[in-house]
């Protein structure tokens, strides 16, 4: 069931099974043996392959909805090139893909990544405003300022949406 590899197999035959693709906002979680007896080569892999018994068998995919869902949009302002100690003010753009409404009270926030949680820019969180709440399928534009690094080179410029104490 929710997937491919349907079809008359003797035991001991080996099936290519896949799970078709995740309703929206849902992601695929891993396959179920509803009835009778097989082995799954890799339960967490939405293609992956069936060692068949002598009996019919009904297999399941499952799904689960996604609750902290993010996608970067946009970033702005970012320049290229900053002198060691200058600020600039930049802004980036998510979409909630997820289920939950992001606000501050919930600790959703805008993390440094590449390496995670690093404070290259001056910090490592940006919060949302006291009043955001940003529903799924909305978008948030976070503008703040940023430092340079007090030591030349090149730095990544990354963010992502995290929940503190969740992820």
């Amino acid at each position: 069931n929710s997937g491919t590899g349907s079809g008359s197999y003797t035991s001991g035959s080996t099936v290519n099974i896949a799970a078709n693709a995740a309703p929206a906002g849902q992601a695929f979680t891993g396959w179920t043996i509803d009835s009778g007896s097989a082995t799954v080569s890799d339960a967490n892999d939405p293609t992956t392959t069936l060692i068949m018994s002598g009996n019919a068998v009904t297999v399941s995919a499952n799904y689960q909805t996604i609750q902290n869902g993010a996608q970067f949009i946009a970033n702005s302002g970012v320049p290229t090139v900053m002198n060691v100690g200058s600020t600039a003010t930049v802004s980036v753009t998510m979409k909630n893909t997820g289920s939950s409404t992001w606000n501050k009270q919930a600790s959703y926030k805008l993390g440094s990544q590449n390496v995670q949680d690093n404070t290259t820019w001056g910090f490592n969180r940006v919060w949302l405003g006291d009043t955001d709440n940003v529903s799924p399928n909305a978008q948030k534009e976070f503008s703040f300022d940023i430092t340079a690094p007090s030591v030349t080179g090149l730095y990544n410029f990354q963010w992502k949406m995290v929940q503190d104490g969740v992820e």
